[in-house]
């Protein structure tokens, strides 16, 4: 028979942080699951790491991939060695408490009409220190849509059990690159009939070594995720609330990105920085201003601008100063 859980673990020299988080599996008090833990070419001790979990439990199963894809990419070829039920990522620096399959089974059982079960995220530090979690005042029940409207700028997480049928339905152009997971989960919520908030733990390692936190120009890869957010919505005609909501997300993640940029571009070569300058003015004139709200407009920080040229030297002044202030 099929296992109820399928948890899909993508790991690119993840040695120093897996032996939690296979741990955690280990100690499920569920015992009705499969582990697929796809290693993306790694040049470290991961694949072995992997490999000795799979010889123990035969829960365990290994899929090793010949070149690096990014994890994406990864856990899109370790779900089609699914055979779960439900299907939940789990990042190889990441761990689960031990009642968190449990939990989520549970909450599938209550609510036969779910199609997506997200988990209670607890952010911690690289010192296992709790950062903080989201608040839980009982488990909140969405129709698809409404979940989809809540998660465009995060009131509710991404990291959920999605029924594998729904995983596998038909994926965006960034499925399979950084940031990828950011548009599809907001799809599945979409297409759900109920979305179920449940109080199953995920512990979510924060590190300056994670792909989605380094400073890089692969950030720029977040900007087109956002863009095709705003593509899905306006193509499927989510509303107005939908459109303002991503409007003022992407504007806030595309300030934030440039500044990024902005700091990164000393060091990089010519033609690298010319591409960057090419691909944030692009980005730029996607923006929607008319669907921002006017205390974002004309906000200090978020003080939409044009041409973009002068917006650019309005955010250098801001910086400016605030060099300034922090030497004082």
């Amino acid at each position: 028979m099929n296992p109820q859980f399928t948890v899909l673990i993508a790991a690119y020299n993840a040695a120093a942080f897996l032996p939690k988080c296979l741990a955690s599996l280990q100690a499920q008090t569920l015992a009705d699951f499969e582990a697929v833990c796809i290693d993306d070419a790694s040049s470290d001790a991961t694949l072995a790491l992997l490999r000795q979990c799979a010889a123990a439990d035969a829960r365990f199963r290994v899929v090793s991939l010949s070149e690096n894809g990014g994890a994406a990419a990864a856990r899109r070829a370790g779900l089609r060695q699914a055979r779960g039920e439900w299907v939940v990522m789990l990042d190889a620096d990441d761990w689960f408490a031990p009642s968190t399959l449990e939990r989520l089974a549970a909450a599938a059982k209550a609510y036969p009409q779910a199609d997506c079960l997200i988990l209670n995220l607890i952010l911690v530090d690289e010192n296992g220190e709790e950062k903080g979690a989201e608040s839980f005042d009982g488990i909140g029940v969405f129709e698809g849509k409404e979940a989809f409207v809540r998660s465009i700028n995060w009131e509710i997480n991404g990291v959920a059990a999605v029924r594998r049928e729904l995983a596998l339905c038909e994926q965006p152009e960034s499925a399979a690159r950084l940031f990828g997971d950011d548009l599809i989960s907001r799809i599945h919520y979409f297409r759900s009939r109920q979305v179920v908030q449940t109080d199953a733990p995920y512990y979510y390692l924060q590190h300056a070594l994670s792909a989605t936190h380094a400073p890089s120009t692969r950030r720029l890869l977040f900007l087109s995720t956002n863009d095709e957010m705003r593509g899905f919505i306006e193509k499927n005609g989510v509303g107005e609330e939908a459109e303002r909501r991503c409007e003022f997300y992407n504007w806030k993640i595309f300030i934030g990105v440039w500044r990024q940029m902005h700091a990164l571009l000393p060091s990089l070569t010519k033609e690298e920085r010319l591409q960057v300058r090419q691909t944030l003015r692009s980005h730029f004139l996607n923006i929607r201003p008319e669907r921002l709200s006017r205390r974002v407009r004309w906000g200090r920080h978020t003080l939409y601008l044009r041409p973009y040229a002068l917006w650019c030297a309005w955010q250098r002044t801001l910086i400016f100063f605030r060099n300034i202030f922090r030497k004082q």
